[in-house]
């Protein structure tokens, strides 16, 4: 998946977790929670939506190598750094512009979308160097963002990669034509 993909699958995520945010606001408010702590329990209701769905179509092939625990805490840390950055802006748009706390609310929210997918893309799904070669080659090969890979000591381009792998592939082939197989006439 390239970047603008895996940007917009992210932004469908982000889109479905402010209806989320949006209708948990709404409740509590209309419930009478005061609006700061409406938008705190709605902003982490949001997360773990958002978390489940990021997991599920937009980071699913990048999930190797972290635990669950650890993106979690991560994604968790990076959503309640903008939530605490949010509230300051909240209230200056509700107490003194006068907007409606749900309206403002996702207005934040949505400014702040772009800003998270750069931060999680990169800290909690980004560039891995846990791939390694076979048996007796050196380095290690890493996944980046585009999904291109790169060798530790410096950029490598995806067609030497590419011939690589085939070598690879040719060889285990060899290897496997070799062993006899009982049975067969």
């Amino acid at each position: 998946m390239n970047h603008w993909q895996r940007f917009g699958l992210f932004s469908l995520v982000g889109f479905s977790g402010m209806f989320v945010n949006a209708a948990t606001m709404w409740l509590l408010h209309g419930l009478g929670v005061q609006y700061l702590a409406a938008a705190v329990v709605a902003t982490q209701v949001a997360i773990g939506w958002n978390l489940l769905l990021s997991e599920q179509l937009v980071f699913r092939d990048r999930l190797l190598g972290t635990t669950m625990l650890n993106r979690f805490t991560k994604y968790y840390v990076v959503n309640n750094i903008d939530l605490l950055l949010r509230m300051p802006i909240m209230v200056l748009l509700v107490e003194v512009v006068g907007m409606r706390p749900a309206p403002a609310n996702l207005l934040l929210v949505m400014v702040a979308s772009a800003f998270k997918y750069v931060v999680v893309n990169r800290m909690i799904y980004g560039t891995r160097w846990d791939v390694p070669l076979e048996e007796g080659e050196e380095g290690m090969v890493g996944v980046s963002d585009g999904g291109d890979r790169r060798a530790a000591a410096g950029s490598v381009h995806l067609d030497d990669l590419e011939r690589l792998d085939d070598a690879r592939l040719s060889r285990k082939h060899r290897h496997n034509d070799s062993v006899p197989v009982i049975g067969t006439s």
